[in-house]
């Protein structure tokens, strides 16, 4: 039987960050953290994290549109005082628990 899986509005955001990033990040971070948890918390924040080469934030969100996606991110303290450099938003099809659970239903 063929199954189809109905995808939320989710967005994947790739935040650049600014030049020596682990240094200038650093009197922001606890702020930042604290946002991200907060997201996560909520439900707005899927997965967030940093690529190992300090080159950007990954962060996958739900959010209505790519708009809304993209001034949840401006509002961040990282974005802020310049530690991200751009934002880019890119409509998303994440496979979450739920998602797949109510697919196969």
């Amino acid at each position: 039987m063929a199954h189809t899986v109905e995808f939320e509005p989710t967005f994947f955001v790739r935040a650049t960050y600014v030049e020596d990033a682990a240094t200038k990040r650093e009197p922001y971070r606890a702020e930042h953290l604290d946002n991200v948890a907060r997201m996560l918390s909520d439900g707005r924040l899927i997965v967030a994290g940093a690529l190992a080469d300090m080159s950007a934030s990954v962060l996958v969100v739900r959010a209505a549109d790519a708009d809304a996606a993209t001034a949840m991110m401006e509002q961040d303290v990282y974005w802020r005082t310049g530690v991200w450099t751009n934002i880019e938003v890119s409509a998303y099809n994440a496979a979450t628990e739920a998602s797949v659970r109510d697919g196969l239903a």
